[in-house]
């Protein structure tokens, strides 16, 4: 697990907890965050990722659409995800009706995102299972 997630003492992956870039301005929950780098116990303490605090922005944000979330997963989370710096904004939608693919990446480049999408790599959700510990 290290080789994918890096140092377990400078690594956070985490879910649903408060995200802003400093403390008493606009915070979203993004569903997963993934950070490289940085200060996990400061994380824990504060209970939430603060930018300005951890010095860098997480590596990398996942949502995880449904029809209650969906449009603001493709409108205002992106824009703040990348106010924020984050190079990889990940967006999933099982059925891939809500952000017309089943994963878009959204990527963080000279300060402007961009989108790609790859539906064609993920197999349908009926044939996706784990066997010891590995999709199959």
């Amino acid at each position: 697990m290290k080789q994918f997630l890096g140092n377990p003492e400078t690594t956070i992956v985490s879910v649903e907890k408060y995200l802003t870039d400093r403390l008493g301005v606009g915070m979203e929950y993004p569903d997963l965050l993934v950070a490289f780098g940085v200060d996990p116990m400061l994380y824990q303490e504060t209970n939430r990722y603060v930018v300005s605090q951890q010095g860098k922005p997480p590596d990398r944000v996942l949502e995880i659409a449904s029809k209650g979330t969906g449009r603001v997963d493709a409108g205002e989370k992106r824009e703040f995800c990348g106010s924020l710096g984050i190079p990889e904004y990940w967006r999933f939608d099982s059925t891939g009706e809500l952000h017309r693919a089943r994963l878009v990446r959204d990527r963080l480049v000279q300060g402007l995102i961009n989108p790609s999408t790859s539906p064609s790599r993920l197999p349908p959700p009926s044939s996706l299972r784990w066997i010891r510990g590995e999709a199959a």
